[in-house]
């Protein structure tokens, strides 16, 4: 369990890094804000989860863990902000964010969607005019997925997985 923490938690610490990132903020059109927070937090954990589905029965119980960690995560920062009337609903609807935005992105994999629209509608409520941030976060989730599919088994099972340091590299 400790290692599904540390995974959640540095996907947690990367997350909120991306939007604290003046540089990042600024080539992402997004700024530091719960919702943005949680969106990344959300890429990052569909990410990993994507990479614990070809990990056959070891990777589908690491995921269950992983998920449940993730929402306690999110129940956390939730409270931090503030919220104590109606926290089930939120989480709920924060739940449903989650599924809906997993769905998309799962679809971009099988090629009935393209990632960037996926990320323009989740990310950016389909404005338009965020297409090009929204091309650079989709070559980020590529480049991110492409390095997670040649991580060695072993290393994933236990939990060593890291993103990418680098986050602007084109």
């Amino acid at each position: 369990m400790k290692i599904l923490r540390l995974l959640v938690s540095n996907t947690d610490v990367l997350s909120c890094a991306l939007l604290s990132s003046f540089e990042c903020a600024a080539v992402f059109d997004l700024q530091k804000r719960f919702a943005n927070e949680y969106n990344m937090l959300c890429l990052h954990v569909w990410m990993l989860l994507v990479r614990l589905r070809s990990e056959g029965k070891d990777g589908k119980d690491i995921a269950q863990m992983v998920y449940e960690t993730f929402q306690d995560n999110v129940e956390t920062r939730v409270r931090a902000e503030g919220v104590k009337v109606r926290l089930n609903k939120w989480l709920n609807e924060l739940e449903q964010m989650f599924y809906g935005m997993s769905f998309a992105f799962d679809k971009s994999l099988t090629g009935e969607e393209v990632i960037t629209n996926a990320l323009l509608r989740n990310f950016y409520n389909d404005d338009q005019s965020k297409q090009k941030p929204a091309e650079i976060l989709s070559r980020y989730v590529t480049r991110e997925l492409a390095c997670l599919a040649k991580t060695e088994s072993e290393h994933v099972l236990a939990g060593k997985i890291k993103f990418s340091d680098d986050i602007l590299s084109r």
